[in-house]
């Protein structure tokens, strides 16, 4: 049995298997659409654990944010089915399945007719975008966010993200200073500039250090 079976079979509820596809253009997880002899095509994702090791708290998350986000969709009388991500549990009841080489899968409804822009193809797309997403913080607006686990630490952390940013500016403000002081780091930084600029450049930026026209970091 394939890995790409094997994830399927833990889906079996949702019909045999016709096809199963990669889908779109994303850069972090594995993506895939697969569609059933009974004409139902469904996203089937095998998350990238690197990235979320934390696959139970990830998962938990979307079971909490989504199902929040459909109750709203319900009782304002609109189309769950299109307007709220939909997760199908596994045959085993769970939101995902780790297989035997410990990948993990997660599937949900695929949502027909709809598309995925990796650009914006006018203002009118950006207007919807930023639509879209004012309309899914104000669904959030009551929902309680302390349930939530934090899957990447301080990745949402905004001040300290500000606070590492400005740290590094100051890194790059200091003075030019070399490390033997008789020369020789001169004449290796050229070298090393020679070889490979771009690598050079950013080790100047990352040891505060300049060249004669300002700062490397620029």
């Amino acid at each position: 049995m394939s890995k790409m079976e094997q994830a399927l079979s833990a889906w079996s509820s949702t019909g045999e298997v016709q096809s199963a596809e990669h889908f779109g253009n994303g850069h972090i997880n594995d993506t895939y659409l697969v569609q059933t002899k009974n004409q139902k095509r469904y996203i089937l994702q095998r998350i990238n654990t690197h990235t979320f090791q934390d696959v139970e708290g990830l998962m938990e998350n979307i079971h909490l944010v989504t199902g929040h986000i459909s109750r709203k969709v319900a009782q304002s009388g609109g189309d769950v089915q299109r307007e709220s991500m939909s997760l199908i549990p596994s045959d085993r009841g769970l939101w995902y399945h780790k297989d035997s080489q410990g990948d993990c899968w997660r599937m949900f409804t695929y949502i027909e007719d709809s598309i995925c822009l990796q650009k914006a193809r006018n203002e009118q797309d950006l207007y919807e975008c930023a639509a879209a997403f004012g309309k899914f913080q104000r669904q959030l607006e009551d929902f309680d966010a302390e349930q939530l686990s934090e899957t990447i630490p301080h990745f949402h952390d905004t001040p300290k993200r500000l606070r590492d940013f400005t740290a590094g500016n100051r890194v790059c403000a200091q003075p030019k200073r070399g490390l033997r002081g008789d020369g020789r780091d001169a004449a290796a930084g050229k070298v090393a500039a020679a070889g490979d600029p771009q690598r050079h450049q950013a080790q100047q930026c990352a040891a505060g250090q300049h060249d004669d026209a300002g700062s490397v970091c620029d």
